[in-house]
């Protein structure tokens, strides 16, 4: 077993100190913004702004992939002694991405009829400030992702801690003076803009280098995992978005924002955990290149997720109609009877997040197609269940379980056949 004074030195703890302090203020100005949000809108509104996040969220599936290969590629280059070739990385793949932001902003545009008919938005404004959202929506995560390669969590909750305080004070102006739904979105715009300057300003962590380095074989082999990169993080996104958006679609404005209310219940569980996943991946893949074990990794994390889902879960089974009192209101308390499955749907949710990642982090990548094995069976299973908020969230439920069991046994099958021997470490820390 870890003493103390090991568990105090483990990378994985002390970095996931800094990011749970900073995951935890983050999620609660998040929470905040969300709380205010469906105390000052109406349900029909807030069911309406959920639907629109949620949408956003999808069409920018390239940010996750983009901030996780970033991550990958600069803890490669930190492990390798090669971090003066960062500014030219960070040059490079902005003049790449940046013109997607463009052509998504043009798509929106085109689209914004049909969008807002499929989402039966009462006004079509949301969505022209969500379009130009998308011009800088795939440089932040560029930012975060080289903040965390280089392991420097500190900056990489301090930046994402100031964006979203931005977005709450604007956020509450522009709701408070009668802007509704477009109020709320253009709070979103102004705080993107504002990591972007950031990012600019205090991102100079080193200089660049003379010489422009040729790409390694270990760097080429990064950005043919991109495009794995770009699945899963796809597939996890629809897993935790499209929900929303079927549900607006398929039911009343009112059952739309209770839905949203559930759905953001159980994201709480995300909020706690997802520190946990933001620092084992670098420290994952850094391991995988030094030929170092996991499994010391895995456990912790596992331990923290498992743990933070089982203390939310009971609260919301034992004290539902408190919960949401407090946080929502009572205009939602129709719901608490719900509340405890959204927090088991996410909390599975979560371990199949943490796995996903870590996957990707050892450069494995054939679980993908779980994922999107599951991603289908949700739309598919709400398509034809939608009767009320019950049967859709047992489909999602059995979805979930499914995921689970079947990335836990890829896990097993990848770890005895991986072809890679692995230095277990373990004379440095005989009590484990």
């Amino acid at each position: 077993m870890l003493t103390l004074k090991q568990l105090k030195e483990e990378p994985l703890v002390r970095g996931s100190f800094i990011a749970i302090i900073g995951t935890v203020l983050i999620g609660f100005l998040n929470y905040i913004f969300q709380l205010l949000m469906s105390r000052l809108l109406s349900p029909a509104e807030f069911g309406s702004l959920a639907a629109l996040l949620s949408l956003s969220i999808i069409l920018t599936v390239p940010n996750q992939a983009i901030g996780l290969t970033a991550t990958k590629h600069i803890s490669v280059m930190q492990a390798n002694n090669n971090l003066k070739s960062l500014p030219l990385y960070a040059q490079t793949t902005t003049k790449r991405i940046l013109p997607y932001g463009i052509f998504l902003f043009i798509i929106i545009l085109g689209f914004s009829s049909l969008i807002k008919n499929f989402l039966n938005l009462s006004e079509i404004w949301p969505l022209y400030i969500l379009a130009a959202c998308f011009i800088f929506s795939f440089l932040s995560p560029l930012g975060i992702g080289i903040y965390r390669g280089i392991q420097n969590f500190y900056q990489a909750s301090l930046s994402q801690f100031l964006s979203t305080l931005v977005r709450l004070i604007m956020g509450l102006i522009f709701v408070a003076i009668g802007w509704g739904v477009s109020g709320a979105i253009l709070s979103y715009l102004l705080s993107a803009i504002f990591l972007i300057f950031y990012f600019i300003v205090n991102l100079k962590l080193y200089k660049k280098s003379g010489e422009e380095k040729k790409q390694t074989e270990k760097t080429t082999r990064i950005s043919h995992q991109a495009k794995a990169t770009l699945i899963v993080s796809f597939c996890l996104i629809c897993l935790y978005n499209l929900d929303i958006i079927l549900v607006k679609h398929f039911l009343s404005a009112i059952e739309a924002g209770n839905y949203a209310i559930i759905s953001l219940a159980g994201k709480i569980i995300i909020f706690f955990t997802a520190s946990i996943n933001n620092v084992m991946f670098p420290l994952a893949s850094n391991n995988h290149e030094i030929k170092k074990s996991n499994k010391r990794i895995i456990i912790l994390s596992l331990i923290f997720i498992v743990g933070a889902s089982i203390g939310i879960i009971l609260l919301y089974s034992l004290f539902p109609e408190l919960i949401i009192s407090i946080l929502f209101g009572a205009k939602y308390l129709g719901i608490a009877s719900l509340l405890w499955l959204g927090g088991i749907i996410f909390a599975l949710y979560s371990i199949i997040n943490f796995l996903s990642l870590y996957f990707l982090s050892v450069q494995k990548t054939k679980f993908s197609v779980i994922l999107a094995i599951g991603t289908v069976m949700e739309v598919v299973l709400i398509y034809f269940f939608h009767y009320s908020l019950f049967s859709i969230l047992y489909s999602i439920l059995s979805v979930m379980i499914f995921m689970s069991l079947a990335l836990a046994i890829y896990y097993f099958i990848s770890s005895k056949n991986d072809p890679i021997k692995y230095e277990e470490n373990l004379d440095s820390h005989p009590n484990l």
